[in-house]
C-alpha cells in the first residue's frame, strides 16, 4: 500500500485549500471592497472569528506540511513519521472543523450592514437562513453594496475549503494509521521528480513576486538562485541564527544591569527597582525564549544532524516561540519607557512620569523631578531603548526564519554550499 505517494498526494491537495481558506477570510472583512467599514468596526462577526484564516489555514498549513514530509524517503518518511502525521491530521481535522462551523454560522446569521433606518444592523440573524432564497429581502442591506451576495459567496467558498480539508485531513488519519503499521512505499526516481518540479514551482513563484523581493531582497537571495539550484535555506538559517546570538547577549545584560540603578546593588536591596524590570522581559523574553529557538535554528543550517526538511519544519515553530519571546521583551520595554523610571521624587518613591503621556522622553527638563538614583532617567531610557531595538530586530530575524522554514521544509536545504 503506497501511503508516501498518498501523503504527498493530500499534503498538495491541501495547500491551495488552505491559501483559498486564507484570502477569503482577509478579503472578508473588506465588504463592498472597501477599507472603511474595517476601518469603522463595520464587519460581520464571524469574520472577526478568523476561521479561515486561523481554522483553515494555520491549524491546516502546519499539518500539510508535516504531511508533505512523511512522503519523503528518510527524513519523517517512516512508521514513526506516520504515527505523528495521524496527531498532526488530527489538528487540522480540528482546524478544518473551525473554518467549517464559523462559515456556517457566517451564512446562517447573514452579514452587518446598514438598513434604511441608516442603522447598522443584522437583519437576517432571527431567519434561520431563509433569506438565502429570498432574493427580495436582500434589498433590506442598502450599504455596503451588494453585500449579502459578497458576504454568501465567501462563506461559502470558506464551507466548500473546509469540508474538503476535513475529508483529506480524516483521510490522512486513516493512511497514517496503514502507513505505521505497514511501511510506506516510496520510488527514488518519483522523489526526484517531485523534488525537481516542486523546486522549480517554488522558484518560478519567487522570481514573479517581485514586490515582496523589494521587502526582503537579502532574503529572497538566499531562497533561490537563478541557476535553478537548490534553494540555499540552509545557509539563510546560520546568519539567523549567528545574528540572534549577540542580540539575545545584549537584552540579557540590559535587564540584569536595570536591577542595579545608577550602578548601587542598594536599590536592588531595598526594593526600589522599576516595576518593568521585574518583568524580566530582556532576560526571559528577549534572551532564553531567543536563545534557544537560536540554537535550533543553527543546527538546521548544518550537513546531517538536524539539516533536513523534518528540522527545518521544526525550526518554524522554534521561530514561533522566538516571536513570541521578542515581542514579550519589546512589549515589556515599550511599557518600561512609558512609564518611567521608579525614583525618589522628594521624600517619596514614586513613578512620577506614569500619567504624563510619555512626554518627559522629549523634554529632559522635568528628568530634574528624580533626585534618585543618579541619573536613573537617562539610565532607563538608554536601556530599555537598547531593550526595544533588539526585540524589534529579533521578531524581524525569526519572523524570516519561518519563512525560510517553511521553504526549506517545501524545497530542501543546501547545507554544504559553504559556511558563513
Amino acid at each position: 500500500m503506497c501511503t508516501g505517494k498518498c501523503s504527498r498526494f493530500i499534503s498538495f491537495t491541501l495547500f491551495p485549500l488552505v491559501l483559498l481558506s486564507i484570502i477569503c477570510n482577509i478579503v472578508l472583512f473588506f465588504p463592498g471592497w472597501d477599507v472603511k467599514y474595517a476601518q469603522d468596526g463595520h464587519i460581520t462577526e464571524e469574520v472577526k472569528y478568523m476561521g479561515g484564516l486561523v481554522g483553515g489555514g494555520i491549524l491546516v498549513l502546519i499539518p500539510a506540511l508535516y504531511i508533505s514530509l512523511t512522503g519523503e524517503d528518510g527524513c519523517c518518511g517512516n512508521r514513526c513519521g506516520m504515527f505523528l502525521s495521524i496527531a498532526f491530521a488530527a489538528v487540522g481535522v480540528a482546524g478544518g472543523l473551525y473554518s467549517f462551523v464559523v462559515a456556517a454560522l457566517g451564512l446562517q446569521n447573514g452579514p452587518l450592514c446598514k438598513d434604511a433606518d441608516g442603522l447598522w444592523t443584522t437583519p437576517f440573524k432571527d431567519s434561520n437562513g431563509t433569506y438565502l432564497n429570498d432574493r427580495m429581502s436582500w434589498a433590506d442591506c442598502t450599504e455596503p453594496k451588494d453585500v449579502v451576495q459578497f458576504n454568501i459567496g465567501l462563506f461559502c467558498t470558506l464551507l466548500a475549503a473546509s469540508c474538503l480539508q476535513l475529508l483529506l485531513c480524516a483521510a490522512q488519519m486513516i493512511n497514517g494509521l496503514f502507513g505505521c503499521l505497514c511501511g510506506i512505499c516510496v520510488d527514488p526516481r518519483t522523489l526526484h521528480q517531485l523534488d525537481w518540479r516542486r523546486r522549480m514551482l517554488w522558484q518560478s513563484l519567487w522570481e514573479g513576486t517581485f514586490f515582496f523581493s523589494l521587502i526582503f531582497p537579502c532574503s529572497c537571495q538566499l531562497f533561490f538562485s537563478l541557476g535553478g539550484e537548490k534553494m540555499c535555506t540552509g545557509k539563510c538559517s546560520r546568519f539567523v541564527a549567528v545574528t540572534l546570538y549577540p542580540l539575545a547577549l545584549i537584552s540579557i545584560i540590559c535587564n540584569i544591569v536595570l536591577f542595579f540603578p545608577g550602578g548601587e546593588i542598594k536599590y536592588a536591596q531595598d526594593g526600589h527597582i522599576t516595576e518593568e524590570v521585574k518583568y524580566m522581559g530582556g532576560l526571559i523574553g528577549g534572551g532564553l525564549m531567543v536563545l534557544l529557538p537560536a540554537l535550533w535554528i543553527h543546527l538546521t543550517g548544518k550537513d546531517g544532524c538536524c539539516g533536513n526538511r523534518c528540522g527545518m519544519f521544526l525550526s518554524i515553530a522554534f521561530a514561533a516561540v522566538g516571536v513570541a519571546g521578542a515581542l514579550y521583551s519589546l512589549i515589556v520595554a515599550v511599557l518600561g519607557l512609558q512609564n518611567g523610571p521608579l525614583c525618589k521624587t522628594v521624600i517619596f518613591w514614586s513613578t512620577p512620569f506614569k500619567d504624563n503621556d510619555h512626554k518627559y522622553l522629549t523634554d529632559d527638563t522635568l528628568w530634574g523631578l528624580c533626585t534618585e538614583p543618579k541619573n536613573i532617567v537617562q539610565f532607563n531610557i538608554g536601556l530599555f531603548a537598547t531593550l526595544l531595538a533588539t526585540s524589534c530586530l529579533q521578531v524581524v530575524l525569526c519572523a524570516i526564519q519561518m519563512i525560510n522554514g517553511l521553504f526549506g521544509c517545501l524545497c530542501g536545504t543546501c547545507g554544504n554550499k559553504g559556511v558563513i
